[in-house]
């Protein structure tokens, strides 16, 4: 089973998509937002609540958006999960929270004052770049092993917070500033 979400708007626009599966076997989700203008916010929760040894496939949510003061937030719970957002403009944020393994984000913030806040549950990865001033990223990854951050910031005021925990086998972070 395939669940896909896709919106585009224009202005300042609000979104909210939330794909559940509650039965036993495959699905997959996925969120598409695209976004233009100011104060625009997207909030996605997927959650595949079917049996976890019955194949529990893929949860993607893919966020563009583009103007001033937009918000991002994304809840992602089970396995096999990728968020994948892109700002541009000023005073944007992303917060996502993902609860499951393999966990991916992706986040490209290009503008000033922006912000991530990740927490990601059952291990994974954060790859974030923002290119700008006041800048600030917040990481936490649990899971057993083989968690990985790759955070690269440009301008002044930045600030990066990164926790792994757990057993910490093959933890690895990078900062680039």
């Amino acid at each position: 089973i395939t669940q896909d979400a896709i919106v585009r708007q224009n202005g300042a626009s609000e979104v909210e998509i939330t794909q559940t599966f509650n039965n036993v076997g495959s699905n997959t989700f996925s969120a598409t937002v695209d976004q233009t203008g100011s104060g625009n916010l997207t909030d996605i929760s997927q959650q595949d609540q079917g049996a976890a040894n019955n194949g529990d496939s893929n949860i993607f949510a893919v966020v563009d958006q583009s103007g001033t003061d937009n918000r991002t937030l994304i809840d992602q719970f089970n396995r096999v999960q990728d968020v994948d957002v892109t700002q541009s403009g000023n005073d944007n944020l992303v917060d996502a929270f993902q609860d499951g393994n393999r966990n991916e984000l992706d986040v490209i913030q290009s503008g000033s004052d922006n912000e991530v806040f990740s927490n990601q549950g059952g291990g994974g990865t954060g790859d974030i770049t923002q290119s700008g001033n006041d800048n600030i990223t917040d990481l936490v990854q649990t899971g057993e092993s083989n968690v990985t951050a790759l955070v690269e910031q440009a301008g002044s005021f930045n600030r990066v917070d990164i926790d792994q925990i757990e057993n910490a086998r093959g933890d690895d972070a990078t900062v680039f500033q």
